[in-house]
């Protein structure tokens, strides 16, 4: 690297070291490092044997897999905290083995530094070392093009940040490492389930979480196995995550004593049920529009299987017969699709509860503003609230919940959406607007 090109670097990261100070961007610090540390990937692969010739570096590879994926299932839900176990073993383990096994992965002792730095920051929160710092380093093991590359990257995601950290998985992640060998070095079977897994955060898709999490609690002695011995606990786990339920999940205590009421005002009822379900139903669609975002926040999340609920209930009345007697099961199946609605709401109340005492807050104050239009608006709760309380028969606990849940969204999104108090004035009859008859 000439001085022309050194002094051009320097300012690179000096510009990206500003910005990276701002107060907007210093959220983002931990997933912008665990983004920078995804795209070592295929530079680790590169260098990766066929399983049958390398174990042990192929468990070292494994072990990074492994502490990426817990890191970002923390950064997506920081509240899991079983996560961390598996990380700091990962961890150790490559700080284990990180010299046993450079002569196969080229790089891998600066790949594994800023894995761990990543990790430590996480559990720590800590400003040391800054993540400038961090970054540097990385970057200054490779060429002047790939270090540019990379900071290119950086600073165009610090251009476009989202609302929520957990957000910028949801954007392409690009990277400066040939995927193409990465895919190939990959091949094997055993591999199957982290191309996918990749892929997703390419994409700007990544799995599941819940898929992601349970595979990152996966236990220590399968983990220092063996590649095929993880895989085959995957396909484990992705065959009873995928598996059809053979019966729908009852909710005794959520279930209303009766249901008559809709039964006999079965025209109110649908015309609600089904209101609501597609009042829910644009609020998400506004909410995807607005933000970009391929999922909603995960304090938000129980809106999304509100209105198949809704409409599951629905079914369930218009299917009754209206001129006979209801039967007993009828009954008994309407009570047990309010009670999976009403389980459903009682997650919303907890995820809201969470998330209006949580500090700091899990909303940045430009994030609640466009929530404010769409899943956090007063009129989208408020006919909740109506709508359930309607359903429910003002069951025992539920007009308590409606009112928790509106109160919890007043306290989260109050300052942002809220009826108005105002009274509206009264407009004087004129002589003139009187209906004569």
């Amino acid at each position: 690297m000439d001085e022309q090109d050194r002094n051009e670097l320097e300012a690179e990261f000096q510009a990206f070291a500003s910005r990276l100070a701002e107060p907007t961007a210093k959220p983002f610090h931990n997933v912008l490092l665990v983004r920078t540390a995804l795209t070592t990937i295929p530079l680790l692969a590169a260098g990766l044997p066929s399983p049958e010739e390398g174990p042990r570096a192929n468990l070292f590879f494994l072990s990074h897999l492994r502490s990426l994926l817990g890191q970002c299932c923390y950064i997506q839900d920081p509240d899991a905290l079983p996560i961390f176990p598996s990380i700091t073993m990962a961890n150790a383990f490559l700080n284990e083995h990180s010299p046993d096994v450079s002569v196969w992965l080229s790089n891998s002792g600066e790949a594994s530094i800023l894995i761990d730095h990543s990790a430590r920051q996480l559990a720590t929160q800590s400003a040391t070392p800054e993540p400038t710092d961090i970054i540097e380093r990385h970057l200054s093991n490779f060429s002047f093009q790939t270090c540019m590359r990379e900071l290119h990257r950086l600073q165009m995601e610090l251009a476009h940040l989202p609302d929520d950290p957990s957000l910028l998985f949801y954007q392409r992640l690009g990277g400066s490492f040939d995927l193409a060998s990465w895919t190939k070095k990959l091949s094997h079977s055993c591999w199957s389930f982290w191309r996918t897994w990749y892929q997703g955060f390419l994409e700007g898709e990544p799995l599941d979480w819940e898929l992601q999490r349970q595979v990152a609690l996966i236990e220590d002695p399968v983990w220092n196995a063996s590649p095929e011995a993880v895989a085959a606990e995957i396909e484990r786990i992705r065959a009873e995550f995928d598996a059809p339920p053979t019966s729908k999940e009852s909710f005794p205590k959520h279930e209303p004593k009766s249901v008559s009421h809709l039964f006999k005002n079965r025209v109110i009822a649908s015309a609600t049920l089904q209101g609501l379900a597609a009042q829910v139903t644009q609020s998400i669609e506004r909410f995807h529009a607005e933000t970009g975002a391929n999922a909603l926040p995960e304090a938000l999340e129980p809106l999304a299987a509100l209105p198949a609920l809704l409409l599951a209930v629905n079914s369930t009345i218009q299917d009754a017969p209206s001129d006979r007697t209801i039967a007993s099961e009828t009954e008994d199946q309407l009570r047990a699709e309010i009670g999976r609605l009403n389980a459903k709401v009682a997650q919303l109340e907890n995820e809201l509860q969470k998330a209006s005492i949580s500090k700091p807050s899990v909303f940045s104050d430009a994030f609640k503003k466009q929530l404010g239009t769409s899943l956090g608006d007063w009129k989208l709760y408020a006919a909740l609230c109506t709508g359930l309380w309607f359903v429910s028969g003002d069951a025992e606990g539920t007009q308590r919940r409606l009112e928790n849940i509106s109160h919890y969204r007043d306290m989260i999104f109050g300052d942002v959406s809220s009826p108005s108090k105002a009274v509206p004035a009264r407009t004087p009859v004129s002589a003139e607007s009187t209906l004569e008859i």
